[in-house]
């Protein structure tokens, strides 16, 4: 786990920003109770990926600092809705958007993606989610910095605080899953979007998600 210096410092070179700037927004968020209360010197205390989630939702949806507390706080805060998977078309992450030979799609609900029995080929003795995204995201993180990170392909974090709401997707063996947080993150992932116009979507995808756990690692 990082320090609190580390942590803005890596987060400075992942979302491209001075660490002068990182260092207010995680100070706001802190001063929230979004993010661990931190000491310094040989006792510094290490961050969380909950803190980590909590400082790169900020940065990511870029709101300044006096709006993002408030931002990153209803974010995190989503609660887990229910979820789907998918076969791959011919197991190639490429084809995701065509039909494959055989669309077999089943829809899981909360209590299947947080405490059912083991699904085939859900893997949630690897991937447990949690009631909130926030922790979810955090889970999420923890998984791309364990020896399981590959067996997980194309992960996705997409967030829509104007609905709000949430989803977290990735590929696992022959199988897409969507797990969805929040209302309204159908909407958003329909192909019809006359009707949101207006609306603000932050995608996080697997290249940045595996730096922010790398931040773990430090």
């Amino acid at each position: 786990m990082a320090t609190r210096g580390e942590m803005v410092s890596m987060l400075a070179d992942i979302f491209g920003l001075p660490v002068t700037a990182v260092d207010v927004a995680d100070r706001a968020l802190s001063e929230a109770g979004l993010r661990t209360k931190s000491s310094r010197g040989r006792s510094a205390t290490q961050m969380s990926g909950d803190d980590v989630v909590s400082v790169a939702i900020a940065l990511a949806g870029n709101w300044g600092v006096k709006a993002a507390a408030s931002m990153v706080a209803q974010l995190v805060a989503l609660i887990l809705s229910d979820g789907r998977m998918e076969p791959i078309a011919d197991n190639d992450d490429d084809n995701r958007d065509k039909e494959p030979a055989v669309a077999v799609i089943k829809n899981l609900s909360k209590k299947e993606i947080l405490s059912a029995p083991l699904l085939v080929p859900y893997p949630r003795n690897i991937l447990q989610m949690k009631e909130s995204f926030g922790a979810s995201f955090a889970e999420i993180l923890q998984v791309l910095n364990s020896e399981n990170a590959s067996k997980f392909r194309a992960t996705t974090v997409t967030m829509i605080p104007d609905f709000p709401g949430a989803s977290i997707e990735f590929a696992y063996r022959s199988h897409w899953f969507t797990i969805r947080f929040g209302n309204g993150i159908d909407d958003v992932l329909s192909d019809n979007l006359d009707h949101c116009e207006g609306y603000t979507k932050i995608v996080l995808r697997h290249r940045r998600l595996v730096r922010l756990a790398e931040i773990l690692k430090a």
